[in-house]
């Protein structure tokens, strides 16, 4: 199981969420800084649309659609910016995503082929995978 300091911290919506925020109510990000940087990508959840947001220098490189259930949390589609690909958004987005799943205590179900590929890259996440456990 990974320590939970390195688990990523992901900035999520004003309106979405009552956690703690890194965004203010003009969804201006905060000024400490936080959010978790994968390098220079800072992933972001948008609950409202159902995605997490891989950000880059401000710019939306990738989405990661997602359907939040019960217990669980169904990885949809994975789109990256292709100036953008080989830059590690998507990975930092699935990353981030089953973070956030294994903190809520939900199991995943990788229905995107890049979200399945990379269970199989990091098999000591596929403990929360729904099914199988790959």
């Amino acid at each position: 199981m990974t320590d939970v300091a390195d688990q990523p911290h992901i900035e999520q919506d004003y309106e979405d969420r009552a956690a703690p925020l890194t965004r203010d109510r003009r969804g201006v990000d905060a000024p400490d800084g936080s959010g978790e940087q994968h390098g220079q990508v800072q992933v972001r959840d948008r609950a409202s649309a159902s995605r997490y947001e891989a950000v880059i220098e401000g710019e939306t490189v990738g989405i990661l659609q997602y359907e939040r259930l019960r217990d669980s949390i169904e990885l949809i589609h994975t789109v990256t910016d292709p100036a953008h690909r080989g830059h590690g958004a998507a990975s930092a987005l699935v990353h981030a995503a089953f973070a956030q799943a294994r903190r809520d205590g939900l199991t995943v179900n990788p229905i995107c082929p890049f979200v399945e590929s990379w269970v199989n890259r990091h098999p000591e996440e596929a403990d929360i995978v729904a099914g199988d456990g790959r």
